[in-house]
């Protein structure tokens, strides 16, 4: 499973709990429900301007004379991005209660879209340049593989949240957010030598 697939995945099965939280626990009605979901705007809005900042800063200046880039070099702010997402399943998990204010939950919100953002532009830009030959097929398949793990997660996604509760929900997606964090440290460093041995990769940079 693509980091990105696992991204969509675990966002689509999320958002199942978001009623169950704040209908069924802190009163929200149909119609303010949509409220809830400003922390996941904010914090998309929030690390934007930090990423060019980076961008320009750090990745620019690796640029060689002819434009390009080693494609490991787009991967770090995915480090960050891949630990923001199990944080924030520990956090909605663990502060979703009528005895934490619902503001809480919501801050902690802000720390997915963080991670899904940092995780996106960096994967997708390391594929792009991993495999500029065949970029349209490695997107095209990226692009299925997130919108079928999107499409079927959130049909069990409800079930689960009532079953087993939001936090102990929250905290086994957590623990699957931790399980793939290592993917993007590894690409980091041993990605040029798997990429030599593909015949579709990139072997020049």
């Amino acid at each position: 499973m693509s980091l990105t697939a696992r991204g969509s995945g675990l966002l689509y099965l999320w958002f199942e709990s978001f009623p169950i939280v704040f209908i069924g626990t802190y009163g929200f009605t149909a119609g303010t429900l949509g409220l809830a979901y400003l922390g996941i705007f904010i914090g998309a809005v929030a690390v934007i301007p930090p990423f060019f900042w980076y961008l320009h800063r750090y990745t620019e200046p690796q640029f060689n004379e002819k434009g390009e880039l080693k494609p490991e070099l787009r991967l770090p702010p995915a480090f960050v991005g891949a630990a923001c997402i199990p944080i924030c399943l520990f956090w909605f998990g663990a502060t979703s209660r009528e005895s934490i204010h619902w503001i809480v939950p919501i801050i902690g919100t802000a720390l997915f879209s963080i991670g899904a953002f940092l995780l996106f532009n960096s994967v997708l830009n390391y594929l792009g340049d991993a495999y500029p030959k065949y970029v349209s097929s490695v997107y095209a398949g990226n692009d299925l593989m997130r919108s079928a793990f999107g499409a079927a997660f959130p049909l069990f996604g409800g079930a689960m949240f009532r079953n087993l509760g939001t936090m102990w929900a929250s905290f086994l997606l957590g623990f699957l957010g931790i399980a793939f964090l290592p993917i993007p440290f590894v690409l980091y460093k041993y990605g040029e030598q798997i990429r030599k041995r593909s015949k579709y990769a990139r072997h020049d940079l």
